[in-house]
């Protein structure tokens, strides 16, 4: 079995499209997001329930089920009886096909997956995974939020008490009160960043050996960004992933996406990191900027805040 790749953090940190343009390597196929519930051609045999699933070691029927898809294995059946519209039959063909070819030619296994992100020690532990985790600017988090007016149920989270069990105190219980009071998207995204983040941070200090990564970092010098993450994951950066990185983010494409495209990884990826300043007002900038201040210190200084003139 060759090693996989998972690229995790929040949602709406460019894992998507981190995850794209590594697949631009030919060495490894992409998969997307198993652990989504509500992504009705998941490579699980029985996909979560609920949002955020958090799998370890003592699970050995979500382990058996991930063997099965780092092998390149995905359960067709099940995923084909879904949903009996001839699209999704389509498609269910074409990931068979794609899992047939990618075995063929031994190619890894490359999960994009943020709702995979309480999972992945236990992944990584279990598969010798490469793991890359996103982080993005909890402004930019927020107004891509806002944008999609995607809201979150902290019940998903409240659910599952292992967990819970790691977050510190205080923030757990501002979790609990969450799910059972309900908050505005503004509030959402900045408790919701500082879950995801906070954790992240611990994993930076605990696994060197993973690739924490800023997505700002790498939409502001993409060539050399990708050139390093390519070598730490073990893939090959040539002249193909080289053009298609370039073309994935160069300065003549659009920095901003439409409304309701919520997976968009063609942009002017420098002048994307900014869109939160035109999307957010002024009042709720400040209120990201206090409400996540004890996280974000650990990726983001000041001048983070302040756009180029």
């Amino acid at each position: 079995m060759s090693r996989p790749i998972i690229v995790t953090g929040s949602h709406r940190s460019g894992t998507t499209w981190t995850g794209a343009l590594l697949g631009f390597s030919g060495e490894a196929l992409p998969i997307h997001e198993p652990f989504n519930p509500a992504y009705p051609r998941s490579w699980f045999a029985d996909p979560p329930q609920r949002w955020f699933e958090s799998v370890d070691a003592t699970d050995d029927r979500r382990t058996a089920q991930m063997r099965r898809i780092v092998e390149l294995r995905p359960p067709i059946l099940k995923m084909a009886t879904r949903s009996p519209r001839p699209t999704h039959l389509a498609r269910v063909a074409q990931e068979a096909w794609r899992a047939a070819d990618a075995r063929r030619r031994g190619r890894r296994a490359l999960l994009k997956d943020p709702i995979a992100f309480f999972s992945v020690e236990w992944f990584a532990e279990t598969f010798d995974a490469d793991v890359v985790i996103l982080v993005r600017h909890p402004a930019a988090f927020a107004s891509s939020l806002k944008r999609l007016s995607w809201q979150f149920d902290f019940t998903n989270l409240t659910a599952q008490p292992a967990l819970m069990s790691t977050l510190e105190a205080g923030l757990a219980e501002e979790v609990r009160h969450a799910a059972a009071q309900g908050t505005d998207i503004i509030d959402t995204s900045t408790l919701l960043w500082r879950v995801v983040n906070s954790l992240a941070a611990r994993h930076r200090d605990r696994h060197p050996e993973w690739s924490v990564v800023r997505y700002e970092d790498l939409a502001a010098a993409p060539m050399e960004g990708f050139a390093s993450l390519y070598e730490r994951v073990g893939l090959t950066w040539s002249t193909r992933s080289a053009d298609a990185v370039s073309a994935h983010t160069s300065g003549d494409n659009e920095a901003s996406v439409a409304d309701g495209d919520k997976g968009g990884i063609v942009r002017d990826s420098n002048a994307a990191m900014w869109t939160w300043q035109d999307r957010l007002t002024e009042a709720e900038i400040e209120r990201v900027r206090s409400a996540t201040s004890d996280v974000w210190v650990e990726f983001y200084d000041e001048t983070d805040w302040m756009p180029p003139q």
